[in-house]
Order: structure tokens, then C-alpha cells, then sequence
């Protein structure tokens, strides 16, 4: 077991640590160009950074809902995520193809994300 020297290191050590959680949603009218990019009409290349030791499930809410609120921004209903690409290495990173669509979800569609019922429910995050 490490011992520590000083009671002091430990609480830097435990304070930086802490430092490499985000807790707080950054909303999508303070991104900047690179994390969401137009492709086409409809198509929008999605990326979402937290800090290291953010957990996967946090980084796969803020990017969902990141999504939702592209989706409703640019008058659309729903979407789907296409191919993901993930990194972790001095913060943790998610990178997303986008397809936003107009109308009612398909029955049956498993691959659809209603924008609305994920603003509804994730919406709660704190903001920076």
C-alpha cells in the first residue's frame, strides 16, 4: 500500500483528480465550430469533450443530448447516430455522424432518438 508523506499531497492529488470530472452540460449555443459541423442538409458531424476521469455514461448522455438539441434547433424531430468514434487520453472524447429527420418516428425504429423525450430528460445537467 502507498503511504502518503504528507497530508497535503493527498489532497492535491484527490483535488486534481476531481478536476478531470465535468459534471456540467455545456449547451449547444456555447459550442464552437469544430464540435458540430454540416455535412449535407441533414447531416451533421456531432463531437463532445469531457475531462478524463468523466465517466462513459456521462459523455453518452452530454452527446445525446447535444444531438437532441442540434435536432430541434434546425426545425427537425428525431435522429440517428450513425458511426461512433471514442477516445480517452488527457480527456475523454466521442465523435458522432448525425442524420436528422422530420415527422413521426417509424414503428418498430430502434435506431431513432426523439429529440424531445431526451431534452425532457436529460435537459436537467448543470450548466457551465
Amino acid at each position: 500500500m502507498m503511504k502518503w508523506r504528507s497530508p497535503m499531497t493527498l489532497i492535491l492529488v484527490l483535488t486534481w483528480l476531481c478536476g478531470c470530472v465535468t459534471t456540467a452540460y455545456r449547451p449547444l449555443e456555447q459550442t464552437t465550430g469544430q464540435e458540430v459541423t454540416q455535412l449535407t442538409e441533414n447531416e451533421f458531424h456531432v463531437h463532445y469533450t469531457v475531462g478524463a476521469m468523466t465517466p462513459q455514461d456521462r459523455l453518452d448522455e452530454f452527446l445525446r443530448l447535444r444531438c437532441a438539441e442540434l435536432t430541434l434547433q434546425r426545425g427537425y424531430d428525431y435522429f440517428e447516430m450513425g458511426e461512433r468514434f471514442d477516445q480517452l487520453m488527457a480527456t475523454r472524447s466521442s465523435s458522432v455522424m448525425v442524420r436528422l429527420h422530420k415527422g413521426v418516428i417509424p414503428e418498430g425504429a430502434t435506431l431513432f432518438h426523439d429529440a424531445r423525450a431526451i431534452v425532457e430528460e436529460l435537459g436537467r445537467f448543470p450548466q457551465d
